[in-house]
């Protein structure tokens, strides 16, 4: 634990925001909104260099971070289910917001996660017009699939008229992605496309999901995306390695691109059919290829983030 790092905790609800520090202990809370914001930024004085931990809840935290970066304020977005793990390996049973409040900030200080990368107003954007495109295309595949099972004429009517909405709100979406992607990343998505199995949306997915591609090693890149495998082994005994954890929505975007990639890319082809060969089932070795299709987006992104312009 490092004693010289302050660490402040915060339970964010929809309303509000409860806030623990441990050193000089306070608590208190403050309105989810500009200016709760604007008050908390305040009272971070008495704490200075300080590192804010929260957990992901469900979007509700995106404004705070986003007013805490900009104001020159570290934050560390942790997993709620480790920090509800680590409450039960202490023997902290009792849940309260303003409980669970000092409970983020004691995890703070004993794993000290990682403070996020600045995410700019452009970036945050980029991943809201992805996130959304995701929602509507769902939408359609399930309103398509409802639709077959109608009988009544109106309704069969009104469900075609309902996936042509969809689809023109899709379409402006695509529009508004590409000009995102032309004002801000212009470089990296011709150098990802340029990759057989990335199209435009593919790009955009790994550009808002996983801004940290091109600025990390390869094993954190595969780590970050869901696709490191873990060793399960006990004593003499090997198990199976398997991958875990990770982004899901970047993992289901490469699976789709890898199985273009493994028919068409001759590396990544050579590669899978080596490990069909060696005996390997279908599902692994095109696990494998995915995160072998990862770390070469990885070092072909590298150079862009290496030049004084992203240092």
């Amino acid at each position: 634990m490092n004693q010289s790092k302050k660490y402040l905790g915060i339970d964010i609800s929809k309303e509000s925001l409860e806030i623990a520090a441990l050193e000089p202990a306070k608590e208190w809370s403050v309105g989810n909104g500009a200016s709760g914001y604007a008050r908390l930024i305040g009272a971070l004085g008495h704490w200075p260099g300080a590192v804010v931990v929260c957990e992901a809840s469900g979007g509700y935290e995106r404004p705070l971070i986003g007013a805490l970066q900009k104001a020159g304020v570290a934050v560390a977005l942790v997993n709620a289910r480790q920090v509800r793990d680590y409450a039960r390996a202490s023997g902290l049973l009792a849940k309260t917001d303003r409980i669970d409040a000092r409970l983020i900030a004691r995890y703070g200080a004993h794993f000290e996660p990682e403070a996020l990368a600045y995410q700019s107003a452009g970036q945050n954007r980029l991943r809201e017009l992805v996130q959304r495109h995701r929602q509507l295309t769902l939408a359609r595949v399930s309103e398509t699939n409802r639709a077959a099972h109608l009988e009544c004429a109106d309704l069969r009517r009104l469900s075609r008229t309902h996936v042509r909405l969809l689809e023109r709100q899709l379409a402006a979406i695509d529009a508004l992605m590409e000009k995102q992607l032309l004002l801000e990343h212009s470089a990296a998505v011709t150098a990802l496309t340029a990759v057989c199995g990335i199209g435009k949306q593919s790009a955009a997915l790994l550009l808002a999901e996983l801004p940290e591609l091109g600025k990390v090693t390869k094993g954190r890149i595969a780590a970050l995306a869901g696709v490191a495998p873990y060793n399960h082994d006990s004593g003499p005994w090997r198990g199976q390695r398997h991958i875990r954890g990770g982004r899901g929505q970047v993992r289901r975007g490469l699976w789709m691109a890898t199985l273009v990639a493994v028919r068409h890319h001759p590396d990544l082809r050579s590669f899978y059919q080596r490990l069909r060969t060696n005996g390997k089932p279908p599902k692994v070795a095109l696990i494998a290829a995915m995160r072998k299709l990862l770390i070469i987006l990885n070092a072909i992104l590298r150079p862009l983030y290496l030049t004084p312009t992203h240092a």
